[in-house]
Formats: structure tokens, sequence, C-alpha cells
């Protein structure tokens, strides 16, 4: 994932795909959004990355360089999370998933199939969605 060298203000649109069925439309409208606002000199500039359904902490696909970056993205989030008063454990939940056949016990992070991360330099400064109070912010851009 990219490092935020450029300063200004950022921001990383997270997708599972690049040509999602069910969530498409809603992706392009973001995508576009955020072309604009880059264009109106509101933010600085965005990346598009894709990050799949869900990410497994032990698994040998965590240790490569994708997953490396998955799970540090998702220790800034809950670094964030500790600083605010809002939750993303209804959108990144922890699940332990026991395999009916070996036996065996996984730990899996399920994932968002669409959520944004804004920076201010390199300093993460909102994330959606999430949840603060009864409101949930959603990683729809105006």
């Amino acid at each position: 994932m990219p490092e935020h060298s450029r300063g200004g203000r950022t921001v990383e649109l997270y997708v599972r795909s690049l040509a999602p069925r069910e969530a498409h439309q809603r992706q392009e409208r973001v995508i576009e959004s955020l072309g604009d606002l880059e264009e109106r000199g509101v933010i600085d500039g965005f990346d598009v990355l894709v990050w799949g359904r869900a990410l497994c902490p032990g698994s040998a696909g965590a240790h490569t360089g994708a997953g490396r970056t998955v799970s540090d993205r998702l220790d800034r989030i809950e670094r964030w999370v500790e600083g605010t008063a809002r939750s993303i454990a209804q959108v990144c939940r922890s699940e332990r998933l026991e395999s009916a056949i070996t036996g065996e016990c996984h730990e899996v992070v399920r994932l968002p199939s669409l959520a944004l991360a804004e920076f201010d330099g390199d300093e993460l400064i909102h994330f959606a969605p999430c949840r603060a109070d009864r409101r949930v912010d959603y990683a729809d851009v105006p």
C-alpha cells in the first residue's frame, strides 16, 4: 500500500475487486467523486487498493507483502479507533472458524467490501465505514 510521502490530504479506497457485481455502481461513484475532489484541490491524491474478503492473521498469506500491508492498515485503523469514540467492530469482524474436516481453528478478520481511509500526511484522520454513537459513516463521498 502506498506511503504518504506526497504529503497533504490523501485518501485510500479499499475494494474487494475492481469489477464487483453487487457494488459496481457505488464503487464507480466513489472513485469518480474522489477524482473530482482531487481536481478541485480538496484532496492531494487518492489510491484504489484491492483487498480480499478476509485476512487470516496466522496464515502464510498474512506474511506476504500484501498480507503485511493489509495487517498494517488494520493495526493503524484500530489505533485510530482507540483515540476516538468510534467503532469498526461491525465492519471488520474477528471470527474463529473451525474446519469440519481437520478440526483446526483459525482466527479470521472479515473486511468490508468498500472502505475509505483519509490521511493528513502520514496520519490517519478518518476511516469509513465506522460507527459513532448510533450513526454509521459509510465510504460515500459527496
